[in-house]
């Protein structure tokens, strides 16, 4: 990854530590481009990670956005098949009704009546009996029905 840094030159017995100037000014030089070389190899090595992170963040912002896209998707799909559960419940309740009220395929189904008795007991000693009869048609339910899941109806 770096460059080989040079090698130092051993000192012969009868040299002395004194160095000229060129000496020196080539030690300078020498250890310049050393540093250069190195600087250079970092830089490149610099450029690339930035490259190579440009790109991550490309491949994660195209995949953040496909399951953004899946995700919104599934939704849709699953609101319709809540819907289409709601209305396949009341076409059963409906043909239920149809059967128990005794209605051929060629006349309207009657209304089923539901009856209620109620029964309170007060702390004195008297009780209230309440019967309560209440008429729907089996249409009006499956818009109950549909209506609880209005949130389904209306984003669909």
């Amino acid at each position: 990854m770096y460059p080989q840094g040079r090698h130092p030159v051993p000192i012969q017995p009868g040299q002395s530590f004194k160095f000229t100037v060129l000496e020196t000014l080539d030690r300078i030089k020498e250890e310049f481009q050393f540093l250069q070389a190195q600087y250079h190899s970092l830089k490149l090595e610099c450029e690339k990670l930035a490259s190579e992170k440009t790109e991550m963040q490309r491949h994660y912002i195209m995949y953040y956005e496909m399951s953004y896209g899946l995700n919104i998707e599934m939704h849709k799909q699953v609101r319709e098949i809540l819907l289409y559960v709601s209305i396949t419940v009341c076409v059963v309740w409906s043909a239920s009704v149809m059967v128990f009220t005794g209605s051929s395929g060629g006349q309207t189904p009657q209304s089923p009546s539901v009856s209620h008795t109620h029964t309170h007991t007060h702390t004195r000693t008297h009780t209230h009996t309440h019967t309560h009869t209440h008429t729907h048609t089996h249409a009006l339910m499956c818009v109950r029905f549909i209506c609880m899941n209005c949130s389904i109806s209306r984003t669909i």
